[in-house]
Formats: C-alpha cells, structure tokens, sequence
C-alpha cells in the first residue's frame, strides 16, 4: 500500500502538460470509483462507517471534476498552470491515500480470524498500542509516503483521513465486527435457473395479468417471458443488446429497446411475434408507456432525447433534453413524463400533447440521477444518483420539488421497484447491494441494505404476491424472495 502511494506521487512528480494532468485525474477518478464500489464493507466497522466513506469519496470527485473544467480549454501539449496542478495534485494524492485506506479494511476484514475482536471501536480506543505491536511497519510506512508528499497533505485529510490510517493499521487485527452490511428484510423463495449464458441482465417488465415477467438479457441478446406461476421461462425472443422492456397489458403489447440495433421493438405479448423494429437513436434505453395519448417514450441516453412512438411503434417525435438521458417514466396524477436528464442534474417534465419539456426540477443532492420511480397515487417520486449513491425523494404536488432527507444505498443504483399493497420500495445497485425502504406518510424509512449478489442491479416485484425477482449474473438464475416483516 505504501510502495503503491509512492509510486504514485513520483509519477505526479513528472506531470507538466496538460494532457498528463487530465490523465492523472482521470486516473484518480477510476480510483474512486473502485473505492466506493467497495465502501460497503465499512458497514461492519464502526468507524469509519459507509456513509462517511461515501461523502469523502463524493467530496473529492466533485474537487477533480471542477479541476477537469478548469484544464478544459487547455490543450493538452500545453504546459500547465504551477499552482492550479498543486491544487488539483493535492485532490489526486488523497484519493489515493482514501482509497487505499478502504482497501486496507478490507484486506484485514477478508483475512481476520473469526476468533479476533470483533468491535473496531476497541481497537480505536486503543490504537497506540495497536499501532506500536500490531501494525507499527505499516503506518511508519504510510507516514513516511505522507512526509514525502508534503507537509500539508495528511493535513488536509481531516477526520475521516486519521481514521484510514488507523483503520488500515488495526484491521488485521481487529477484524470483523458484522455482517455484510446489514440485512434484508427478505427470505429467499426460489433460485430459478435461467437459460443463456452467465452475463449482464437490465430492466425487468411484470404484466400482472398473465404472471409473465418480462427479463432483458442484454449481454445474451434476449427477451426472456417468465412464467411466474410455473416459474419457468416460455419464450424467448432475439432483440440485440435488450436494455429497457416495458409491458402494456390493455393493448397486449411489449415494448423492448433492441440497443445494439439502434432500434425499439414492438412485439405481440401472446405470440411473441415482433411486430415492427423502429429506429430508435443512439443508445436507447429505458422506457415507459402514456395510456392516454398511447405512446411510448425511449430514453435515447446518449443522444440526450425521448424518442416517441405510437402505440402501432412507428416513430411519432422527439424530446430534446438538453442532455443525457436516464430512466423515463409516466406520472397519472398529472398526466405528464417525467425523464431524469443525468448530465444536468434534474428532471424533466415533458407536456405528452405538445412533446415539449415544459419545466426542470433541480435536483438538490444528486449527482448524476439516473433510477426513476413514481408513485402517482401519493404524489411522489423517487430518483436514484448513480454517482455519489443517493436516493432523493420528490413531492410531486402543486410545485414539484425535492423532499425530506437524502437516504444512502448502494454504490452505482441503477433499478428501482415498488410494492403499492406494502408500500415498500426496493434499490438494487451495480454493487450487488439491495436496499429496501418503508414508505411512510411522504417519506421514507430504510428497512434494511445488504449485498445480495454480484451485479444485483435489476429488480422486480409482483403486487399481487409481493414476490420480488431479481435476475443474476451467476448461473444465471432469478433469485425469488418474499418480504419478512419489519
């Protein structure tokens, strides 16, 4: 860990264009983000917990974007500015310093004998004596990398950074003090094998009225119908690169966005037969169905549009964003798209009639919102940052606008469900964790999170049963729980 810190301030050493300076922070920035994929395992600490982690993470990201901007009309054979690299350094050098302290806890957890302390807080109590006995070579090491990057560096770690270096110095002896992360309040079901190789699934699609749950295995280039009665899969349909799958069981109609064709499909949701392939942009993605004026919107991500289409899947508009587009969904209490334009940090309302964004909400303690879920009948919705991990709820009466406290899930949210019988949400991230919330009167109150599975980014739950599905990598197989009381 030292060795790798010093090896990274005698590279900074040798930066002098600007090039090499953009190159450092991007470096920097893919460090952060292996370190707040990992940052749930701070759960089972006491100190340094994952929300901590999280915020020193976010803060220093949010430096090093800032830094990119500033070098942003610098070419990069250029040299660059002395004192805006010191300052853009210093934002690079305790990222890795950060990182590397998350790391060390986890290693020591890894490796700790289930006989050792089991609370870090005694350790910490105690953590001269650890330091000297247990761990003395490894801080002497960290501290002489810290004096050689400067006199002010460790300064500017504050709290949380003093806390890494005894972390990393104790965990070996420490060890465990939890589980991981906590846990859910759900018991497992099922685990349903699932044809097709052992790679990536997205958005998930239930038509309540025939018990089919619609699965996109988009790394195996398929539309899974699984019959959820006879837990089986029925049918399987060719749709290249399969992101988003929405289900519209009045018109007996699935809708797919086919990504690696560019395309949307239209297909008869009893026979299965595509019905029509429509060019659908650059990237799409996510979708959602307006039952009123019957069109489809397909989040075009990268080409920063909602595509719009008839119910018939002829293309009939587009939305301009004004950026990335993340997920879509419809709101019936007001008739109006909601669209969650990730590059701007808000969301767009989009008037159905005249297909015109007719407002933006701001979205306060967001970054990057991309999951997007609605609950019409209490006026709410709930965005999911896949940036800095957040959840955000917004009131969606009279003047839309976010509400009550930011709640933590896991690293990267990506899918959201909801049970409107037990009112309860569930947040499946990139990182594998799942959280589950209660939603009371206009908030929200976290029942649980815990890592469920590797890539457990993908949810779905049946209102009538209260199963909720959640399609993995490994195997693959759909994992089937039912809610436990909390």
């Amino acid at each position: 860990m030292a060795d790798r810190i010093a090896l990274v301030a005698r590279e900074l050493n040798r930066v002098h264009s600007a090039g090499q300076a953009r190159a450092a922070i991007t470096a920097a920035l893919g460090e952060l983000d292996a370190g707040d994929r990992m940052s749930w395992y701070l759960n089972f600490l006491t100190t340094p917990d994952q929300d901590e982690a999280q915020q020193e993470i976010s803060f220093i990201r949010g430096a090093l974007a800032a830094e990119l901007r500033t070098l942003g009309p610098i070419g990069d054979d250029q040299p660059v500015d002395g004192q805006s690299w010191e300052r853009a350094r210093r934002q690079v050098e305790r990222a890795y310093v950060t990182v590397s302290g998350i790391e060390g806890v986890v290693e020591g957890a890894r490796r700790a004998d289930a006989e050792v302390i089991p609370i870090l807080g005694d350790a910490i109590a105690d953590a001269p004596r650890v330091v000297g006995e247990a761990a003395g070579e490894i801080v002497t090491g960290v501290g002489k990398v810290a004096g050689n990057l400067g006199a002010g560096f460790l300064g500017g770690l504050g709290v949380f950074g003093v806390l890494v270096l005894v972390v990393v110095a104790s965990a070996a002896v420490v060890g465990r003090a939890g589980s991981q992360g906590g846990t859910l309040p759900l018991r497992t079901v099922a685990n349903v094998a699932l044809p097709g190789p052992s790679n990536r699934f997205d958005y998930t699609s239930l038509d309540p009225t025939t018990g089919r749950l619609w699965i996109a295995h988009m790394d195996a280039g398929e539309l899974l119908a699984f019959d959820t009665r006879r837990r089986r899969v029925v049918r399987t349909i060719d749709a290249p690169g399969v992101h988003g799958v929405i289900a519209v069981p009045g018109i007996r109609r699935v809708y797919a966005s086919a990504t690696d064709d560019h395309a949307m499909l239209t297909i008869d949701a009893r026979s299965g037969r595509v019905l029509r392939h429509a060019d659908a942009g650059e990237y799409p993605d996510g979708l959602a169905y307006d039952p009123v004026e019957r069109e489809v919107y397909v989040s075009d991500e990268s080409g920063g549009v909602e595509a719009v289409f008839d119910r018939r899947g002829a293309r009939v508009g587009t939305v301009d964003l004004g950026g990335e587009a993340g997920n879509v969904r419809y709101d019936s209490g007001s008739g109006r798209i909601l669209v969650d334009v990730q590059t701007r940090d808000d969301v767009a309302v989009i008037d159905p009639r005249s297909h015109r964004v007719v407002r933006r909400v701001p979205v306060r303690g967001c970054d990057h919102p991309h999951g997007l879920l609605v609950d019409a009948p209490r006026r709410l919705a709930f965005v999911a940052c896949d940036g800095n991990a957040r959840l955000v709820t917004l009131d969606l009466r009279r003047r839309i606008r976010p509400l009550g406290r930011v709640q933590t899930v896991g690293s990267s949210p990506d899918v959201l469900a909801f049970d409107p019988g037990l009112r309860r949400l569930y947040v499946a991230a990139e990182s594998g964790e799942v959280a589950v919330f209660a939603e009371r009167g206009h908030g929200l109150r976290k029942l649980g999170q815990a890592m469920l599975a590797d890539e457990a980014h993908t949810v779905a739950v049946d209102p009538r049963t209260h199963l909720v599905y959640f399609p993995l990598e490994g195997g693959p197989e759909l994992r089937v729980m039912a809610p436990l009381r909390r």
